[in-house]
């Protein structure tokens, strides 16, 4: 067999190529754009809150995830406070995973402690998980959370004083689909969390 060198095979493979072209390489799809999270906003003014909050807790089917500074049972029927825990309690029997947590307070301010205390105790007794921050941090948030999807955050603690006296507001803001970052909030938080039973 003859030898055809360097330059022959160089120009032989020119040749070939051009009727032998090299196979196409299979491209990696360009990847898919993420899906648009559309956000709808509700104000929500001073003592229409309870109305507004239990309402939409009612429709919950998952979890609902509470974070708050100061939060009062309201035994009284004419308290409106005793609308949200009983919507509370209602939907942890009905199977929703329902999470309150409370700021634990600094004993020197041994009423708002008591209080919160008090709730949360009450609370857990009816099937609800309940926990204090940890005694280092000072959570002052007023957050609800219904299926990782509705975020009612604002200045409504959960007081008597808060739903029918003070000038308060919040906002209820529904994200679809649900917007991760909401629940990844209040897990960050609850990752710290002590059990209220200390």
């Amino acid at each position: 067999m003859r030898s055809i060198g360097r330059a022959g095979a160089i120009a032989l493979f020119a040749c070939l190529s051009q009727w032998f072209p090299p196979p196409l390489r299979a491209e990696t799809p360009p990847p898919s754009p993420r899906r648009a999270i559309l956000y709808r906003a509700t104000p929500i003014v001073n003592a229409v809150y309870p109305a507004v909050v239990s309402r939409a807790m009612r429709g919950a089917k998952r979890s609902i995830k509470i974070v708050m500074f100061s939060i009062s049972a309201g035994y009284s029927p004419r308290n409106p406070m005793s609308t949200l825990m009983e919507e509370c309690i209602g939907a942890a029997r009905r199977g929703v995973r329902v999470t309150v947590i409370a700021d634990f307070c600094d004993h020197a301010d041994g009423n708002l402690y008591a209080i919160n205390a008090r709730t949360l105790e009450y609370l857990n007794e009816n099937g609800v998980e309940t926990y204090f921050d940890h005694p280092k941090t000072k959570t002052h948030d007023k957050v609800v959370l219904i299926d990782d999807a509705t975020l009612i955050v604002g200045s409504h603690n959960w007081s008597k004083a808060a739903m029918s006296r003070n000038v308060e507001a919040s906002i209820m803001i529904t994200s679809s689909p649900p917007d991760p970052a909401f629940a990844r909030y209040v897990e960050e938080i609850k990752s710290a969390c002590l059990p209220s039973r200390i």
